[in-house]
């Protein structure tokens, strides 16, 4: 589906201080979208403890103030938008669906009722990082995870195929002690 942003063909100077391909470059066009909150594009960013916050030293926002001051400083209308303002503090329009140590299957079985209730036009989806974490030898948690994944993107894709859905790529971890 042309919906579907597995990685874009953005150049490297394109790429945004997180490293990932620059979600900035979503079209703003919010022609036939009903429900917009001030006229702005919904974006909901969703997954784990990266996209909550954990770990951001200063302000707790994670990737998520950069991303939206980069979009208001450029004269666009966004609002970020999920169940979450937990670690946000940078006023109206800073919702997320970021849940430090949640896995894809506990992201899939919300994900339905937070489209419908949040209207997200642009999903930025950041999940697995604790599929790998929480792995054991008995839980399959690793070995599951590409069809997890495969699954969550298809039921995303299903409730609203207009959506706009970036998946990132894995966090690299060093977890070598």
């Amino acid at each position: 589906p042309t919906n579907l942003l597995l990685n874009p063909d953005f150049t490297d100077s394109e790429k945004n201080w997180t490293g990932i391909e620059d979600p900035f470059k979503i079209h703003y066009d919010n022609e036939g979208k009903s429900g917009d909150i001030s006229g702005g594009v919904r974006v909901m960013p969703v997954g784990g403890s990266i996209t909550a916050g954990v770990g951001a030293e200063q302000d707790k926002t994670g990737y998520k103030y950069g991303l939206f001051k980069k979009y208001k400083d450029d004269g666009a209308n966004v609002n970020f938008v999920g169940p979450s303002s937990l670690g946000n503090d940078f006023g109206k329009g800073s919702g997320h669906a970021g849940y430090s140590g949640w896995r894809i299957d506990q992201i899939d079985s919300n994900i339905e009722s937070w489209m419908y209730n949040y209207g997200p036009q642009v999903i930025l989806l950041m999940i697995g990082t604790n599929d790998i974490l929480q792995d054991k030898s008995d839980n399959n948690l690793f070995a599951g995870a590409p069809d997890r994944m495969e699954a969550l993107v298809d039921k995303v894709l299903a409730i609203d195929p207009d959506v706009q859905l970036y998946v990132a790529t894995l966090t690299p971890l060093n977890n070598a002690g």
